[in-house]
């Protein structure tokens, strides 16, 4: 049989202090009080069997954050909150408290404490009637980057390609030109006479022959995988493998 690792005052002691402490806490006073060298794993396994007691598991609690607003800021806010948009809302609350608080700040508090639903409707526009007669003018006519370079040319502006296209996609002044130029036709790699002949000797021989052949014949100096391609693409002729 199994000889037991522990005696009964052991067993005794550790029923009364495993509870108490974190597991290899325990260990290190075990061995201390019993002159003893367990370790760790074994303590565990015969405490898995015998159920010993439960380790103390508890961690220090985290110091809480302090609160980024107090009472009457958060009552303020819940007033104010929902009758202005955000960024005129932060202005506003800083000037009142004497704070610096940032926009992140406040949205990460409106979600956490349900302040209110901003104002929308008061976000000022981007363009005045004359630029927006405008852009419904110009928007179908030209892709949206080159929109963006002859507005601030026309209105001495400085607005970027993604508050156009925000503001596009948001008031929907047209949709933009996606049409590209036709690229222009690579040129043929070979003339007419060059591709009669390809196709009457292609035929005849392998393909690395025929390249140094057509190489002689006419002067050039086109490479292995060049014809390839180009037979691949135009289906002149298979080549002879035999």
């Amino acid at each position: 049989m199994r000889t037991r690792l522990f005696n009964d005052a052991e067993v005794i002691w550790l029923k009364q202090e495993i509870s108490k402490w974190s597991l290899d806490e325990t260990v290190e006073m075990f061995n201390q009080a019993f002159n003893r060298n367990i370790t760790y794993a074994q303590l565990s396994r015969a405490n898995t069997r015998y159920r010993y007691g439960n380790p103390n598991r508890g961690r220090p609690r985290r110091p809480r954050r302090p609160r980024l607003l107090d009472d009457a800021e958060i009552a303020w806010l819940k007033r104010e909150y929902p009758k202005r948009p955000i960024l005129e809302t932060i202005e506003l609350f800083n000037r009142t408290f004497k704070r610096d608080i940032s926009y992140q700040q406040l949205r990460d508090a409106n979600h956490r404490l349900r302040l209110g639903q901003a104002n929308q409707e008061r976000r000022t526009h981007h363009f005045n009637d004359a630029e927006i007669a405008w852009l419904k003018q110009e928007i179908p006519k030209w892709t949206l980057r080159e929109t963006v370079e002859m507005f601030n040319q026309a209105f001495d502006r400085n607005i970027t390609y993604v508050q156009l296209r925000y503001a596009n996609h948001r008031y929907g002044y047209g949709r933009p030109n996606r049409i590209r130029p036709l690229r222009a036709r690579r040129a043929g790699l070979f003339n007419d006479d060059e591709v009669a002949w390809l196709r009457r000797e292609i035929p005849k021989w392998p393909l690395h022959e025929t390249v140094e052949l057509f190489n002689q014949t006419f002067g050039r100096d086109i490479t292995y995988n060049q014809l390839r391609r180009a037979n691949h693409r135009h289906k002149w002729g298979s080549a002879n493998r035999t």
